[in-house]
């Protein structure tokens, strides 16, 4: 008579190791995913933020602030507009900088926020698939085109005025 030994068999452990393998891996890019989406959420929101208090500024004074922000600084005028969350990095890292051109010629304006790197700043850590999210929400889902573009790995762009062509 054959007595069974007590515990579980190589094949046994092997297939249990291999599921909790399988397991985690999967865990893994939910989790990935969801955090591309929770950078994207929150750049989605600075941006509609944003682009309503320069439509704020902008209804009371009949034109934008003058000057190009730089990092850690508000636009000439927006200190009372703009939350506090301007000076912060962005959530793809990097700074928000406000940008004009043209500014007495409304038919060839531009005015964007730029995010990019800057010496003091953050490095921007972002990947094309929050930049598509983000596109996808607020713009044409073309991050070479439209409202909000990527410039380069380094350098993003949300237009709020674009020149009339």
């Amino acid at each position: 008579m054959h007595r069974r030994q007590k515990g579980f068999s190589l094949v046994e452990l092997i297939i249990v190791v291999s599921i909790i393998g399988i397991l985690a891996s999967l865990a893994t890019v939910a989790l990935h995913k969801s955090r591309n989406r929770v950078r994207a959420t929150a750049l989605i929101n600075d941006l509609r933020v944003y682009e309503e208090t320069f439509s704020r500024y902008f209804a009371e004074t009949q034109n934008y602030p003058p000057s190009e922000s730089i990092k850690d600084d508000y636009p000439e005028g927006m200190s009372a507009y703009l939350p506090s969350s301007w000076n912060a990095p962005t959530p793809i890292g990097g700074a928000y900088l406000y940008k004009i051109q043209s500014r007495n010629n409304p038919k060839n304006r531009q005015v964007y926020l730029l995010m990019r790197e800057t010496p003091d700043s953050t490095a921007i850590t972002t990947t094309d698939a929050i930049l598509q999210i983000v596109d996808d929400a607020i713009d044409d889902g073309n991050l070479d085109s439209g409202n909000f573009v990527r410039l380069s790995k380094k350098r993003v762009q949300y237009y709020l005025i674009k020149p009339v062509t």
